[in-house]
């Protein structure tokens, strides 16, 4: 047995080390104000030949490296010219408010700002009133609160996905197609009842033949108990969790620099900026908890095939049931 404790601390305490492996951080923005106006000439060229896709995205970079506020009016500008309305008004208005107030530039801001507001395409989404408790909507992956739900809020021209989940229900899925200038209603309610979550896995011993013979039971030669395999297929679930943890430690500096280019210092953000910070707050929930989850598991699955015997075979079961949202799964084992 002194290999098997020996092995169970070292196992226990890489656990230890997973369990308290911080979340990735997001990278903290630097400026560079030369290549930021090396950026903003390149996009003001790419603007003079009507190549708005690459004047924006020049622009972009340009903002993050060295937020001012000229910087700001021609991203606004490209973006309108690319259709994306709702962004392009909410650049203005974050320029108009940043400017000065002697500034010539802040006028024609605003003038922007008011000539593109008949433009907007406006999406006014409503819950049904009978839909349960708990229930969620969220547009294009951004969740609308109470105080959304109702409000005419812009949106740029184009397709916009709603969802609607809650508790027991499944979750169900609205398309919606936007004009410009062109308002619409949009009523919602979540899906029908969900059906019973079913065990993924089950995990019991074989039948056997004749009764064993009388005596003390043969070790070392019957192959794997239960309870072995049974460690071996939590570890697994431990190590798919850590790959979880891995892919989104990997996604949430890219959320950070997307919120850098499109956030300024105040936090106001155009759609973009504002859909990523969302979208990063999800990620660093769901790196954190795998890195738990899968810590856990390895733990739990290392116990499991340490403690067992080769050859034991004692009644177990396994059962794996996915938890409502998709937020990830529960493990039930019993012997």
């Amino acid at each position: 047995m002194g290999h098997r404790r020996a092995l169970l601390i070292v196992l226990a305490l890489g656990s230890a080390a997973l369990l308290a492996a911080p979340p990735a951080a997001a990278q903290e923005a630097k400026t560079d104000p030369a290549a930021a106006a090396a950026l903003f000439q390149e996009g003001r060229e790419a603007t003079k030949h009507g190549d708005y896709a690459a004047a924006c995205a020049k622009f972009t970079d340009s903002y993050r490296l060295d937020p001012a506020a000229g910087t700001l009016l021609n991203l606004a500008d490209c973006n309108e010219h690319l259709g994306k309305l709702a962004s392009a008004w909410q650049l203005f208005v974050h320029a108009a408010e940043r400017l000065p107030q002697e500034d010539g530039r802040r006028a024609a801001a605003a003038a922007r700002v008011t000539a593109l507001a008949p433009r907007l395409p406006r999406l006014t989404v409503t819950l049904a009133p009978d839909a349960p408790s708990g229930t969620m909507v969220t547009r294009d992956g951004i969740e609308l609160g109470s105080g959304s739900l109702g409000s005419a809020l812009p949106l740029d021209p184009g397709e916009h996905v709603v969802v609607v989940t809650a508790p027991g229900r499944e979750a169900r899925r609205f398309t919606v197609t936007m004009a410009e200038g062109q308002p619409q209603s949009l009523r919602v309610e979540p899906g029908a009842p969900a059906k019973p979550a079913t065990a993924a896995a089950v995990i019991a011993p074989p039948p056997t033949g004749a009764p064993p013979p009388t005596g003390a039971p043969p070790r070392g030669g019957g192959g794997m108990g239960t309870m072995r395999v049974a460690g071996l297929v939590v570890a697994g679930a431990g190590v798919a969790g850590l790959g979880v943890a891995v892919v989104t430690g990997l996604i949430l500096p890219g959320k950070s620099d997307t919120v850098d280019a499109h956030c300024d210092a105040s936090k106001l953000c155009d759609k973009e900026g504002y859909d990523a910070a969302q979208s990063g707050e999800t990620l660093s929930t769901i790196n954190t908890a795998a890195w738990i989850a899968g810590g856990l598991a390895m733990g739990v699955g290392a116990t499991l095939f340490f403690l067992g015997d080769e050859g034991d075979e004692p009644s177990a079961a396994l059962a794996v049931s996915p938890l409502w949202g998709g937020a990830g799964a529960r493990l039930d084992v019993r012997f």
